[in-house]
């Protein structure tokens, strides 16, 4: 499923290359005025290459890495938190801030991912490249959502959590 979600991503990526989405993409992307299922939708559109590929590779090096944990826990924490860090994104950006924003890429579920494999792994330093990552934008101000990537984290550990709670009560 793992090799799916990353199949259908650069298909969508070689799709709107070609401009097949170019009159409804607007409506696939999360944004301030979003549609229900672009809480979802949006994970599966990238900006660039660059933003495709390291999405992609750190997702298959995670899933590699946690070869030992079942592979649909794995996609329910990467789908449940991209949803769920997509929600939180849009009350805060539209609710609080009152941001005007479009939100693309699956950072929110690969950093749920990565989070997910550093609590269940005891590797703080996996934390530790995501903060980073999320601060280094935020310095270069970058056109980075790099607060999905926290929420996303938060969601991917949540999961751990609770995983582990379910499992030893």
């Amino acid at each position: 499923m793992i090799y799916f979600i990353i199949f259908i991503n650069c298909v969508v990526f070689t799709l709107d290359l070609f401009g097949i989405f170019s009159v409804f993409k607007y409506s696939l992307l999360l944004s301030s005025n979003p549609k229900i299922y672009s809480f979802f939708t949006y994970a599966f559109f990238h900006s660039n290459f660059e933003h495709l590929f390291m999405n992609m590779a750190s997702l298959f090096a995670f899933y590699k890495l946690l070869y030992f944990v079942k592979e649909k826990v794995l996609v329910f924490v990467y789908i449940f938190s991209l949803i769920c860090a997509a929600i939180v994104y849009y009350f805060v950006n539209v609710h609080i801030l009152h941001n005007d924003f479009i939100m693309l890429g699956a950072s929110a579920g690969v950093c749920a991912i990565i989070a997910y494999a550093s609590f269940i792994l005891r590797e703080i330093g996996f934390l530790f490249a995501i903060l980073l990552l999320s601060f280094v934008s935020i310095i270069l101000n970058d056109n980075v959502a790099w607060s999905a990537h926290i929420y996303g984290a938060f969601f991917g550990i949540l999961c751990a959590f609770l995983q582990k709670k379910l499992k030893n009560p």
